[in-house]
């Protein structure tokens, strides 16, 4: 080797290609195993009545298609949040009791984290409550899965299936179902008992309402806009149980119909991920790094990684073409990831019309 050669190039190849087959071949074993062992909840047509909660802002479409799908299936309450269309009409029209805020959005709070408190403190008989996203649609079976969820002193949550939007904006999200169906070993909480899953899903919440009550969840992340993880947070830390079922058979979510809105839609809480600058810009480059290690690595190497892809798309009924574009998605990730960094740096983080500074 000639004198004065750098090597820490090589090295630091070197280094990668050993330790990028441990990690695509354990993202592999978690998506497959989340695909095949985690809860799928049987049918119970006796039990307990479920209240339905649904925070709604400009969501007159939504409702219209959701409402007559779930008004047979138990009682609704939809909280209407300041909407400028015809929110409110719609569903009371459509049977549901709707509620609204008598004062504006206060200082350090979200309006979704708002919404869902005086949601879950508002009048109903109902022993479990269940917050859902307007944006999702329900099967005539869907309140008999969750009755055979409900537990006392036990949070229920679950994975949807994913209406696609326009292309591109299945390869914006994809990284954000991957990231949680192959980095969190769901599968292994439950047939263990052990850990605590310390995750929710917003789009589809079940909730003892006692419990809810007496831990004023959404009170406590107010401030936060990735509200979900940090009440799965919450949870873990006053060791309550959070059972993750697939209900991708009776519940389906499309969250964003365009490439722009899913991107600007994650930019908007992506930063609390991590919680900092410098966890952000780590967990940035460690997707990409994810994204495009393989290609140092023998067709083994791509094969878990693209197999763990086809995994997380299964669960959520996905299309699989899809799970090709895995490292586009990735690296759409890390992107994501540091615009949302510096939305929230310079207090540009902007949804549904208002503004949120740090």
């Amino acid at each position: 080797m000639p004198v004065g050669e750098d090597t820490r190039g090589v090295d630091t190849l070197e280094v990668v290609a050993v330790l990028l087959p441990f990690l695509y071949g354990l993202f592999f074993c978690v998506a497959l195993g989340n695909a095949l062992l985690m809860l799928r909840p049987g049918v119970k047509k006796e039990g307990p009545a479920i209240r339905f909660l649904i925070p709604a802002r400009d969501e007159e479409e939504n409702l219209r298609v959701l409402l007559p799908l779930l008004a047979a299936q138990g009682k609704i309450t939809v909280f209407d949040d300041d909407s400028s269309d015809a929110t409110a009409a719609v569903a009371r029209d459509l049977g549901a009791e709707v509620i609204r805020a008598e004062a504006p959005l206060p200082p350090g709070w979200t309006g979704k984290n708002r919404a869902n408190h005086l949601l879950g403190f508002s009048d109903y008989e109902e022993e479990y409550i269940c917050f859902l996203d307007a944006d999702v649609r329900v099967s005539p079976d869907f309140a008999s899965r969750l009755r055979s969820m409900a537990q006392p002193n036990r949070v229920a949550t679950a994975f949807p299936a994913i209406r696609h939007g326009d292309f591109p904006e299945p390869i914006m999200l994809g990284w954000v179902g991957w990231s949680l169906l192959a980095l969190n070993p769901f599968f292994l909480v439950r047939l263990t008992g052990k850990g605590h899953n310390r995750f929710t899903n917003g789009q589809i919440t079940l909730w003892p309402a006692e419990l809810y009550r007496k831990l004023r969840a959404n009170e406590q992340v107010r401030h936060h806009i990735l509200e979900d993880v940090l009440i799965g947070r919450l949870l873990g830390k006053n060791n309550v149980p959070v059972d993750v079922a697939i209900l991708s058979a009776d519940l389906s979510v499309q969250m964003y119909k365009t490439w722009r809105k899913a991107f600007d839609g994650m930019s908007k809480n992506s930063f609390e991920i991590a919680g900092s600058s410098l966890g952000t810009f780590l967990l940035a480059f460690f997707l990409l790094v994810l994204a495009w290690g393989w290609l140092i690595l023998p067709w083994w190497g791509a094969a878990l990684l693209f197999g763990s892809s086809v995994c997380t798309s299964a669960v959520v009924r996905g299309n699989i073409l899809y799970s090709l574009a895995l490292p586009l998605s990735l690296t759409v990730g890390a992107v994501t990831l540091v615009r949302s960094w510096w939305w929230h740096r310079t207090g540009q983080t902007v949804w549904k019309g208002r503004k949120y500074t740090p």
